[in-house]
């Protein structure tokens, strides 16, 4: 028996990990980004697509057909030691011409290729989440470029607006008549009241799921033609999505620390092509 004693710090973590997840035609393979096929890239960290009840995510995409449907998965977990509160998650999804959501990554283009349509309204999966006190809130924009002030990045000044014009109009589930006018969406967990903070304990996740469609027009993938002698790169179709969120430490004796906003990576659903013959 070693009576040696020996002192351990623990270094608390502040962390929430978000991560989006899709899936689309069941028929159809989750395939790498960049080989339109199940075979990984050479070289490739990851060999086999990710995978959690057919939905995956980074570094492959979705597949779905013109006028099918897919789904998202927003995963969020507090992976850190601490709790976290006063949460808001944005969702701007895919629209052609499409951005970054943060105010970080609102200048780089997500280079989505065709526009799906939400089908339905995000719900919470309760079978996968184990948060039980979030009171969370889901509130729906029929813009592209809804007014997010909490992903202000600058600590002198956040939650401060910082887009020179967006649309600040949020309906309820309830006011929706029609769900293909949803452009975006946000959630809020656990917000304050009356000087009380909801905790997020560490461990803790929450899922949502999103239901959407391809448009009939969305294009098809190209890849080489083996009938011409030039050889055609492989052209996904892709339409981007990506969230963005803000939140804040709960603090023993002070007010909740500020957390820089976070844009995790984007995920993808593609139309698949069709393999032209071989000569």
């Amino acid at each position: 028996v070693c009576t040696n004693k020996a002192v351990v710090k623990v270094i608390e973590a502040e962390t929430v990990q978000v991560r989006k997840w899709d899936i689309g035609d069941p028929t159809l393979d989750n395939i790498f980004e960049d080989t339109g096929t199940t075979t990984a890239p050479a070289g490739a960290e990851e060999t086999v697509c990710p995978d959690w009840d057919g939905y995956t995510r980074y570094p492959c995409v979705a597949q779905t057909q013109p006028g099918g449907s897919f789904s998202y998965r927003v995963e969020m977990q507090n992976v850190g030691n601490v709790a976290m509160t006063n949460y808001v998650l944005y969702d701007v999804l895919p629209v052609i011409g499409d951005t970054g959501v943060s105010q970080e990554l609102s200048g780089g283009r997500r280079e989505t290729e065709w526009s799906p349509v939400l089908t339905g309204p995000v719900v919470l999966d309760s079978a996968l989440s184990t948060a039980t006190n979030s009171g969370y809130t889901v509130e729906y924009n029929l813009t592209s470029n809804p007014c997010r002030p909490e992903l202000n990045m600058n600590l002198a000044t956040p939650n401060a607006a910082w887009q020179t014009t967006c649309n600040d109009v949020w309906l309820n589930e309830g006011d929706i008549a029609d769900w293909t006018s949803v452009k975006s969406y946000r959630i809020k967990l656990f917000q304050p009241l009356d000087g009380t903070y909801p905790q997020w304990g560490a461990g803790k996740t929450l899922v949502f799921t999103v239901p959407m469609k391809a448009p009939l027009s969305a294009p098809q993938s190209t890849t080489d033609d083996p009938k011409t002698p030039e050889v055609e790169p492989l052209d996904l179709s892709v339409a981007w999505n990506s969230v963005s969120f803000r939140g804040y430490r709960v603090m023993a004796d002070a007010a909740p620390k500020w957390l820089r906003p976070t844009e995790p990576r984007k995920v993808g659903i593609v139309v698949p092509f069709t393999i032209p013959p071989a000569v």
